[in-house]
């Protein structure tokens, strides 16, 4: 961890940045520990460094160990240990916001910090950070139960949307919802065929319950004998939805939102981006303040191990 007093090419000084993690950071996105992890009679108190990378250290007050450690560690700002961290909670609350794209990003850091560049590199890098938390944390969310349980006479309706970007790159993704509560699921695939259908619904829906798809092919399997579950079939090239309009809808928020903020995506880091708008659909409704503590309650949800597969300062060179 990087610990050179004054060496940064923000403008920033110790002082400014300790405020920044007094009335903005602690608490938030960075939560010191309570006890010492060195020695169990410790208790921790947050001493002032002559860092701006580390602006508090947290020292255990028993002489016998009297141990420090970086606040830093196992944060959203750990991976990125050569930028002021006052800087990368400025980054989240500008990309939190719908209306802010990497252009529009860079723009208002030029303007906060008075800069005539910044590297486009460290901002996607850091960015891709947080798409691979939100990534995690939607994968750790869907498994924790199905949409419909045995028996539970519930309606599910089930719909495939391909979504495609630069050099042609495409991927499908299965989406579920529950109309009796709106709960979804989704799942990325490489084709929509009635065997990767099957699993999918298997996996979400269990027998007893209805399915309401369009008239695809690949759902002609639901109507085999024995398959346990109702189905209802609405033929879209007629323009009959009927119940399947729910999840037709939850393809023309998603699809909207993604072109308006990205224009141009890697194409192997098109799920990540994906993954990024099902999130800003679940937290579309709250005020700033609340986003930023959601995005907070990710990272605590996902674990701190997330940090062992972030990129760091040191991998600028993968990402060319």
């Amino acid at each position: 961890m990087e610990n050179s007093p004054n060496k940064t090419n923000w403008g920033i000084t110790i002082e400014s940045e300790q405020k920044y993690w007094d009335s903005k950071l602690i608490n938030l996105f960075i939560n010191p520990p309570k006890t010492c992890k060195y020695y169990n009679q410790g208790v921790i108190f947050l001493r002032k460094n002559n860092s701006i990378i580390n602006p508090y250290l947290a020292k255990c007050n028993q002489y016998k160990c009297n141990r420090e450690q970086y606040l830093r560690i196992n944060t959203i700002f750990e991976a990125q240990n050569k930028t002021p961290a006052s800087v990368l909670y400025n980054i989240i609350k500008f990309w939190l916001n719908d209306d802010f794209n990497g252009a529009k990003i860079t723009k208002k850091l030029k303007e906060i910090y008075f800069l005539e560049k910044v590297n486009p590199i460290f901002l996607y890098k850091f960015l891709q950070n947080c798409r691979i938390i939100i990534a995690n944390y939607i994968r750790t969310i869907y498994q924790l139960d199905p949409l419909a349980y045995n028996d539970a006479h519930d309606m599910v309706a089930v719909d495939e949307s391909l979504f495609s970007h630069l050099n042609d790159e495409q991927i499908w993704l299965v989406g579920l919802i529950n109309l009796r509560n709106n709960d979804i699921r989704r799942e990325f695939v490489e084709n929509r065929s009635s065997e990767t259908l099957k699993l999918i619904i298997e996996k979400y829906v269990k027998k007893g319950n209805t399915l309401v798809t369009d008239s695809w092919a690949g759902y002609n399997i639901i109507d085999y004998i024995n398959s346990g579950y109702y189905h209802m079939k609405y033929n879209h090239a007629n323009w009959h939805f009927g119940y399947s309009s729910r999840i037709e809808g939850v393809w023309g928020k998603l699809k909207p939102l993604f072109k308006k903020i990205y224009s141009s995506i890697r194409s192997k880091n098109l799920i990540y981006f994906i993954r990024e708008m099902e999130f800003r659909r679940l937290i579309n409704n709250l005020n700033l303040d609340n986003k930023l503590k959601q995005f907070s309650e990710v990272i605590e949800c996902v674990g701190n191990g997330i940090n062992e597969k972030l990129l760091s300062d040191d991998e600028l060179s993968s990402l060319n």
